[in-house]
């Protein structure tokens, strides 16, 4: 999976997460959530999204069960320079981090 952003462009994803071992959605109520872009592992984030900041989570029952929406403002956007970059989705489940989203590239793009 590689991720799409463009400068200046106010970006949205809507997550679907699952159970690894089972492909059953995961709920996602109460688990802290973190995003974070990356020029290249290790580096410190260059933007975070956390539950309540940047990351919503939809009604964790019926259709929209493991859902969650990310925004990022096209202000934050328009601050990256044009490149490839490092997303990554961690989640603490029963006290132990888990990526939700391995470290996938990301691209930046200017129009």
């Amino acid at each position: 999976m590689t991720l799409v952003i463009y400068k200046g462009i106010h970006w949205t994803y809507r997550l679907t997460a699952t159970v690894k071992d089972t492909g059953a959605l995961q709920d996602l109520t109460g688990i802290p959530l973190t995003f974070a872009i990356r020029r290249k592992a290790g580096d410190t984030p260059l933007v975070t999204l956390t539950v309540g900041s940047g990351i919503t989570l939809l009604t964790q029952s019926g259709g929209t069960l493991g859902q969650a929406d990310f925004f990022i403002s096209g202000s934050a956007t328009n601050a990256l320079d044009a490149g490839v970059y490092e997303a990554t989705l961690v989640g603490t489940v029963s006290g132990l981090d888990r990526l939700f989203i391995q470290p996938t590239m990301l691209l930046v793009r200017a129009l």
